[in-house]
């Protein structure tokens, strides 16, 4: 029989019935899959995101927040976030209670990254970045915090640190290798840093000639040359600024160090200050993956439209879910003013500008409406606005988040 020929029967009841079961698991369907992907999202995240409801008990515990902290999720669902993240000693200082920062602080704290010296489950204690996201509706409504492990950020400037107190002229107590030579490059001074980072005693050090001695063979040839040409004319490169090179260990090993030439006034001699940093250019290298994670992160998220705006409203950024929503490439977009993504309307009342003000002035702007594809197309589209200022408090751009909705509201404004 050919059923395409036969007349449409009128519905029934266990028809109906059946549709709306089956838009009923549709809708159970676009839940499931809609809460994977935020826990994909969530565990793909280098950096910690925790959430906490208005008690300051955590409600959200990601992957990288059970590496960093060394609790599992499990353990820290539903605990205080100051006992999980704070030591003993520092939950007795309410002033340091990062549940009072996280919700108490206003909107005007939010994007705004701040350090806290946070404790691991084994007790000890390292340094991280927090920025405090926008209060996320729901029941209960949550404040949700990113949190950064900035312990090797704090250990590479303090390393710098290091290096400047070893040039203001500390001797045997300095933690940087020093050495004083005269003009024809012979040590006259070693200490006891010097032994440590080099391998050399003092006693064989003394009068050695510091270029053939720390700067060895073919390869440092240039360098050795630039030194001695400083020492022996007093001008060049290498006096009185800190130069990165490359110099050799007692056992053949070389290593980075930085060095800085000082001239002795009224004095044929120079101080010869050498920082070993090794760990801090392993620090700076684990940082910039962390942060090359972080951009890659947000440059391939696709659901959402992330870019970032200077203060006057021209795209600096433009991420993957920003090109599929708006339709622009990154070459097309960039530097160009975000005032092309409303209608002509909008444009002709100012409400580019007023976003931009009420931002600057509230920390935020959340809004719905319609915006404009590359194409001259337009959608419904919720977008949030964020003010970001530096630690100063002077406004240096905006984040702008957007994302496309598909049921639009009964009563829109005309498109």
């Amino acid at each position: 029989m050919n059923h395409e020929l036969d007349p449409p029967s009128p519905p029934t009841k266990a028809v109906a019935l059946a549709d709306s079961s089956d838009s009923q698991e549709a809708l159970r369907l676009n839940l499931h899959n809609h809460r994977l992907q935020h826990a994909a999202m969530l565990d793909a995240s280098p950096d910690a995101i925790i959430s906490v409801d208005p008690e300051g008990k955590i409600r959200e515990w990601n992957l990288a927040a059970e590496r960093i902290f060394g609790h599992l999720r499990q353990e820290a669902i539903g605990q205080e976030i100051d006992d999980m993240l704070l030591s003993p000693a520092q939950r007795r200082v309410p002033a340091q209670s990062l549940a009072r920062r996280l919700l108490q602080s206003g909107d005007h704290f939010v994007g705004r990254p701040f350090d806290v010296l946070a404790t691991r489950s084994g007790g000890e204690e390292f340094f991280v970045e927090v920025v405090i996201g926008a209060l996320a509706a729901g029941d209960p409504p949550l404040t949700t915090a990113f949190v950064r492990d900035v312990s090797d950020r704090k250990h590479a400037e303090e390393a710098v640190r290091r290096v400047q107190a070893a040039r203001a002229g500390l001797i045997d107590s300095a933690v940087d290798a020093m050495a004083s030579v005269d003009q024809t490059g012979a040590i006259k001074e070693w200490n006891p840093a010097a032994e440590r980072v080099f391998g050399y005693t003092r006693a064989f050090a003394l009068g050695q000639d510091v270029g053939e001695l720390l700067l060895p063979g073919p390869a440092l040839e240039v360098a050795r040359s630039e030194l001695s040409r400083s020492l022996r004319t007093g001008k060049g490169r290498l006096l009185g600024r800190l130069t990165e090179l490359n110099a050799v260990r007692a056992n053949g090993g070389d290593f980075p160090v930085e060095l800085t030439v000082t001239a002795i006034a009224n004095q044929p001699s120079f101080t010869i200050y050498l920082r070993d940093i090794t760990e801090r250019k392993a620090a700076e290298a684990a940082l910039r993956r962390s942060e090359e994670r972080y951009r890659l992160l947000v440059e391939n998220v696709e659901d959402y439209a992330i870019h970032l705006l200077d203060p006057r409203g021209r795209v600096v950024t433009w991420n993957s879910g920003a090109e599929q929503m708006q339709g622009y490439r990154p070459g097309e977009i960039i530097g160009r003013r975000f005032s092309r993504f409303y209608t002509p309307e909008d444009v002709a009342r100012g409400k580019p500008e007023q976003v931009l003000a009420t931002a600057a002035a509230e920390g935020k702007y959340a809004d719905e409406g319609w915006s404009v594809r590359r194409d001259g197309t337009r959608f419904w589209a919720n977008i949030l606005l964020t003010a970001l200022r530096s630690e100063g408090g002077n406004l240096v751009g905006y984040s702008r988040i957007g994302r496309t909705v598909a049921n639009v509201p009964a009563n829109p404004a005309p498109a």
